[in-house]
């Protein structure tokens, strides 16, 4: 006798959950659905079911129940991982599969968080969510819930390790949901350390006194800033500090090896020769590196290609388990990298190609944002996009974007959303994506969020000058940055606020006008004639709003990790 109810069940579902060439999820508080899980399943599988639980009540109102899979199979089941109802074999530990099976849907991923993205992807592709920003999702509702009865989608990043640094904490639960939606990495996971390790491996308050050999000779004196990798005890002193620094944190696979901050590299008699012969520091530096890579065969050593090391080696190679981490550092960023006749940018494919025939994976280190003044307007938007196919073209497995940490710079919540997209996706429309943020995030100022971005763009791109990561804006001002444009870029914002008055959209658009702000400020600052001779004085109404301001909207610095508000307030001197 219990057998007709269940029958009667399956009936139902096949009937109501099948219209016009759709699945029918829900329809007005009612769902002949459940969410299938593994009995054993995993904690990625198990938070991607609660995941799509939630949204999908929070979408209808209806919430679909979840089960694990030891349950009896019904026709209407939403699964979600490696169910025994079957699931796709995906190799990348990232990648997503999505696909229908009768009137079941099934989601499932690679081992690591491919099964969670999956059920981002499928709230976004068939209910239009989105999460934006930290604590900013965009979640439709609608009492019905339909997708096509035939689906399948499946897909793999572009590149494998995905990591823009952009106001981003490890520890914060809502920055770790944006990370997720948005299929993001955090740049130290699964390392112990990332860069600029050789102060930390080799102290020189501890070793600099009693031992100036195990350090740089530069300009005939030897200094603290490099060791000097000619120098045996130094590798010795090295592998002893860093198998302690493995012993404390078993759980990291990736260690770097890596120079110091600085150019002031060791030109003895023993490394300058190295030097010479590999036209580049990686003479002395990458069999440096290479032995480490010998004594821990099982894990991956990183090393930089920067600034002295940028150039790869005339007749060396890394070794297999070496991760050449390629930092990008003085090229144009207003103009395409693979397009731009910039001499940088020559330079940066010509190195980059030798990397490609000696490196099997490339992490490229990239610097998105103007360093030194983080909330300056800086119209690079329009090269995101072709310099990630770029990198993508060259073997690079992993990208690094470097923002700023910790603070807000301009259009922050939109360049970390850009990157992230088009670190999955380099080929995705770049005006839907872009759009769907602004719309969401500025609502109806979006209009004229993008027609100030695209003014910003054109008046740039008149000016022929390169735009850098650690230039002065002052070099702008009879260019994009001219009163005239600044002007210009204060009546937009006008309009914006106007329109998004009582709304929550409101304090965003002011938020972004204080770039404008800034550079006006910046101008005033640096003109040929003092802002203090003509009045311009750390007392002035205009200063201690934009300061003001800073406080309101959480933006701590101005430049990356220095110069607070008030710091350039006081620049500004006092009558």
């Amino acid at each position: 006798m219990k057998i007709l109810p269940f029958l009667l069940l399956i009936a139902w579902s096949l009937i109501s959950c099948a219209q016009d060439g759709k699945l029918i999820l829900v329809n007005s508080g009612k769902t002949a659905y459940r969410i299938v899980v593994p009995a054993r399943g995993t904690a990625v599988e198990t938070h991607a079911a609660n995941e799509i639980q939630h949204y999908l009540e929070k979408i209808s109102g209806t919430s679909i129940p979840i089960v694990k899979d030891i349950t009896p199979a019904i026709p209407t089941e939403i699964c979600i991982g490696k169910t025994n109802r079957g699931s796709s074999s995906i190799a990348d530990p990232d990648g997503l599969s999505i696909e229908t099976k009768g009137n079941s849907i099934l989601i499932s991923g690679g081992n690591r968080k491919g099964t969670l993205y999956g059920v981002y992807v499928f709230l976004e592709t068939f209910f239009n969510c989105h999460y934006l920003a930290k604590g900013v999702e965009v979640i439709p509702t609608n009492k019905v819930l339909a997708v096509p009865a035939l689906i399948n989608v499946q897909q793999n990043p572009a590149i494998s390790f995905r990591s823009p640094l952009f106001y981003f904490s490890e520890k914060d639960t809502l920055m770790r949901k944006f990370a997720d939606w948005n299929k993001i990495q955090y740049v130290y996971e699964f390392r112990g350390s990332l860069a600029h390790t050789f102060e930390v491996l080799l102290p020189p308050a501890k070793y600099f006194k009693q031992h100036p050999e195990y350090y740089a000779l530069v300009d005939g004196v030897r200094k603290p800033t490099q060791p000097c990798l000619s120098q045996p005890e130094v590798f010795n002193i090295m592998l002893t500090n860093l198998k302690a620094d493995m012993a404390k944190n078993q759980n990291f696979k990736n260690w770097s090896i890596s120079q110091n901050d600085n150019r002031d590299y060791c030109h003895c008699n023993l490394c300058e020769p190295k030097h010479i012969r590999e036209n580049s520091y990686m003479g002395t530096l990458l069999p440096f590196v290479n032995r480490f890579a010998a004594a821990f065969p099982n894990m991956t050593i990183s090393t930089l290609a920067y600034n002295q090391s940028i150039n790869p080696p005339v007749t060396l190679k890394p070794a297999k388990n070496v991760e050449i981490f390629f930092c990008v550092t003085e090229v144009d960023r207003g103009r395409p990298i693979n397009t731009s006749n910039d001499q940088h940018a020559a330079a940066l494919k010509n190195t980059m190609a030798g990397w490609k025939k000696l490196a099997k994976e490339i992490f490229v280190w990239d610097y998105p944002i103007n360093y030194f003044h983080t909330l300056c307007p800086w119209p690079n938007y329009q090269t995101l996009q072709p310099n990630i196919q770029f990198f993508k073209a060259n073997n690079v497995t992993g990208l690094f974007e470097q923002g700023v940490i910790y603070q807000k710079g301009e259009f922050s919540e939109l360049r970390v959303y850009l990157l992230s997209r088009l670190m999955w996706d380099p080929n995705l429309n770049f005006n839907k994506v872009r759009d769907e943020f602004l719309t969401g995030f500025y609502g109806p100022a979006k209009d004229d969020i993008v027609r100030y971005m695209d003014l910003l763009v054109a008046e740039y791109q008149k000016s022929g000058i390169a735009l850098t990561p650690w230039q002065q804006p002052d070099v702008f001002r009879n260019s994009y940055l001219s009163q005239q444009n600044l002007d210009k870029y204060h009546n937009i914002f006008r309009h914006a606020e106007t329109v998004t008055a009582n709304s929550p959209y409101y304090s965003r658009v002011v938020q972004e006008r204080l770039a404008v702000d800034y550079a006006e400020l910046e101008m005033k600052r640096t003109a040929p004639t003092s802002a203090l001779a003509r009045g311009v004085t750390a007392n002035n109404d205009e200063l201690k709003q934009f300061v003001a301001d800073c406080d309101k909207f959480g933006i701590t610095w101005l430049g990356n990790e220095e110069k607070s508000a008030r710091d350039f307030q006081q620049s500004f001197g006092n009558k």
